[in-house]
């Protein structure tokens, strides 16, 4: 059987996190009703003048700078020109010949190896277009103008696998950098695919794009099916062409979209409307001071100085919301694993039944988890106190005094209901003295329905107390 050495480059559009758009100021915003954010400038109407925003150049030199880039000092933008329902100008603002960034190389954490990124660089997105089922096509605005980077690496990725796991990490450190949101599923982070086959190491086949994956899932079904295509064809002695596919999600197959266009088809040229805009030593080196933690950065301080274990870290680091509230309530209460614990277990719960929202703060989190390891609470009734806190928010020490969740510390209350059960319950005395140790569960269940909040153990040590005695 041939072997075929796979190549696969990735074209990452990612929609930067900016309160307006890139040339105007109209709002950039996922969830809006149809063409409600837009204005002239977005709409290319005749006469209107692009206005940058200039949050953009910050967060690209700052997606530059991670990725280890050469930031250029100088840029400029271009004009793509190309004719399609989603660009009302006819043409795109993009970056051709002068990009924010280049040259630059990312690790995959799994392998350490390097991939290489070609280039970054800055344009506006175009509209979303809808086809329903009577062929009528409807086109959304709202995305026209939004402020996007484009990053490309070079075809070193050698399997689905590598690309899934470079997207999947690529999409972090735009979410942790407070770059992009990067949500698939909401499309502020797009992947276009380049697949080509060869028999050897040296020398690259044929390449073809897929255009517009918004999940890991069909990044890696497309890149395996085009595999498929592209070895049939060569091995039926036929040729690949260079041409641009789509894939079908029903069929989980890729399909023609389009001839390749090549960079002359789109006749780029220097954007008149916007000058070449230049950048210093120091405002770089002030955009570099101000990135924050990235994924990999927080999992060695948990890990190394939390002591959590590599499971949890992950976890609280596979949602930044997550990431950032543990970060926030550690700062009032220092005890890293009973927060974690509480956090990943009826928090994450409470969190995803909640939309990803948190509606009180991390201090009252923090305020939580300390009365449970005070024992002001049981970690039964601390869960209770999460819910009401998730519904209405609170203070939980007030939440627990309200509905009578402090727990009980006068042992001779506990000591008086053991000893009632136990006189009530002879048999169950007789059968633990004659050996069957196991009711002593079944004597633990009916005075815990007593002692609500009283601590197990402390339960526990007067029962098996009386029955020794007896």
């Amino acid at each position: 059987m041939r072997k075929y050495v796979t190549s696969v480059g990735l074209e990452v559009h990612a929609v930067l996190l900016t309160v307006s758009k890139i040339f105007c100021k109209c709002r950039s915003k996922t969830g809006s009703e149809p063409n409600e954010d837009i204005c002239p400038i977005c709409m290319g109407y005749p006469g209107t003048l692009p206005n940058i925003n200039k949050k953009v150049f910050d967060l690209a030199i700052r997606v530059g700078l991670i990725c280890n880039c050469q930031i250029n000092r100088c840029i400029h933008f271009d004009r793509k020109n190309y004719f399609y329902p989603d660009t009302s100008k006819s043409y795109q603002i993009t970056q051709s010949e002068m990009p924010v960034a280049k040259n630059g190389y990312f690790k995959l954490p799994s392998n350490g190896k390097i991939i290489k990124i070609e280039r970054i660089h800055l344009e506006e997105d175009s509209a979303k277009m809808f086809h329903d089922e009577h062929d009528v096509t409807l086109i959304d605005f709202n995305r026209s103008g939004r402020p996007l980077i484009e990053l490309v690496t070079s075809p070193d990725l050698n399997s689905f696998k590598e690309a899934s796991e470079f997207a999947s990490e690529i999409s972090s450190v735009l979410e942790f950098g407070g770059i992009s949101e990067a949500k698939m599923n909401e499309g502020t982070i797009r992947f276009d695919v380049n697949v080509s086959m060869s028999e050897s190491d040296d020398v690259f086949g044929q390449r073809v794009e897929i255009k517009n994956l918004n999940s890991l899932e069909s990044l890696e079904i497309s890149i395996r099916k085009e595999e498929e295509r592209q070895r049939k064809i060569i091995e039926s002695g036929g040729k690949v062409k260079r041409e641009t596919r789509r894939y079908n999600e029903s069929e989980q197959v890729t399909e023609l979209l389009r001839d390749k266009e090549e960079n002359c088809d789109y006749r780029y040229f220097c954007e008149p409307d916007i000058p070449s805009i230049c950048f210093t030593g120091m405002e770089i080196e002030a955009i570099k001071n101000q990135i924050p933690l990235l994924a990999s950065e927080r999992f060695i301080i948990y890990t190394e100085k939390y002591k959590l274990p590599t499971i949890s870290a992950k976890t609280i680091l596979s949602n930044k919301c997550i990431s950032d509230f543990f970060d926030e309530v550690i700062k009032f209460y220092g005890n890293y694993k009973s927060i974690a614990n509480f956090l990943l277990n009826e928090f994450l719960r409470r969190f995803k039944e909640c939309s990803y929202k948190i509606p009180f703060s991390a201090f009252f989190f923090a305020k939580l988890v300390e009365m449970i390891d005070k024992g002001v609470v049981s970690c039964l009734n601390a869960k209770e106190i999460l819910r009401i806190m998730f519904e209405s928010g609170g203070d939980p020490l007030e939440i627990a005094k309200k509905f009578g969740f402090i727990l009980v510390e006068d042992s001779k209350i506990i000591k008086e209901i053991v000893e009632n059960i136990l006189e009530e319950n002879d048999k169950m005395v007789k059968d633990y003295k004659s050996g069957k140790t196991n009711v002593l569960g079944c004597i633990m269940k009916e005075a815990m329905s007593k002692l609500r909040n009283a601590q197990p153990q402390d339960i526990k040590k007067q029962i098996e107390n009386k029955l020794n005695k007896k």
